[in-house]
């Protein structure tokens, strides 16, 4: 279920906010003067987003590797190329 709450709820329903939270696992978008703010979730999804992240990472990186590997610059003098 989307939760979207004003970052003043903080303060009135913390306990509410973080059972939510923790228990429930769901994440919470807190809003301030209407625009989002903040994202609240429990450590183990904001873990596991950036095991995520590191993931992608790493898999790019290697990508790039590969690929700049496969890549071979080769340099003929442009005098060759006309002679054909």
């Amino acid at each position: 279920m989307l939760h979207i709450l004003p970052a003043s709820d903080l303060k009135e329903d913390f306990e509410k906010i973080e059972n939510l939270v923790e228990k429930d696992g769901e994440t919470i978008y807190l809003t301030k003067n209407g625009y989002g703010s903040m994202v609240m979730m429990d450590f183990q999804t904001y873990e596991k987003i950036l095991e995520k992240e590191e993931a992608t990472i790493k898999t790019k990186n290697k990508m790039n590797t590969v690929n700049n590997m496969n890549t071979k610059k080769i340099n003929i003098p442009q005098t060759e190329i006309m002679d054909d």
